[in-house]
């Protein structure tokens, strides 16, 4: 264990910790994106989802 005052570790650890969550979420979103617009076959807007009749 180390002791370190809070103001160099938000400067230094918390930084670093900010940025690569930042990164984490924009490639779950990105990935979410991904994956529903696969499964759709659309980008998510309502006007391009592909529509499909039921029991046809």
């Amino acid at each position: 264990m180390v002791r370190v005052r809070p103001e160099a570790f938000d400067k230094t650890v918390g930084a670093e910790f900010r940025a690569r969550h930042a990164e984490l979420v924009a490639y779950f979103n990105d990935t979410v994106d991904h994956l529903i617009a696969n499964a759709m076959k659309s980008d998510g807007e309502d006007e391009n989802i592909e529509t499909v009749p039921i029991g046809w």
